[in-house]
């Protein structure tokens, strides 16, 4: 019971402080309370495509935030872990850019 009330408020209080902004017909930039350890939040796009659907991405910003950091997520002795992951949770990367379909 209480672990169900503290799921609620949680799930309230993250999804009261999302925010959608259309920025064109088919783009959306969505920002989310989670922060990065910069202070900037986390966000991501959502965009249409006729042909290819739906897509959420992040437009490259984990893998830039991490090499502020000093993390080459892409270097040699990381990038399979890398793939790995993209791949075990059904992303994409191009460029550095992870994406959803």
């Amino acid at each position: 019971m209480i672990t169900q009330d503290l799921s609620q408020i949680i799930r309230r209080q993250v999804a009261d402080s999302i925010d959608v902004e259309m920025v064109a017909p088919s783009r959306f930039e969505i920002s989310t309370p989670f922060m990065f350890s910069d202070g900037d939040h986390c966000g991501f796009t959502v965009t249409h495509d006729p042909q290819s659907g739906w897509q959420l991405s992040d437009e490259g910003e984990v893998a830039s935030k991490a090499s502020y950091e000093g993390i080459d997520v892409l270097s040699p002795g990381r990038v399979e872990r890398f793939r790995k992951l993209v791949e075990f949770y059904g992303l994409t990367e191009s460029k550095g850019a992870l994406s959803l379909p």
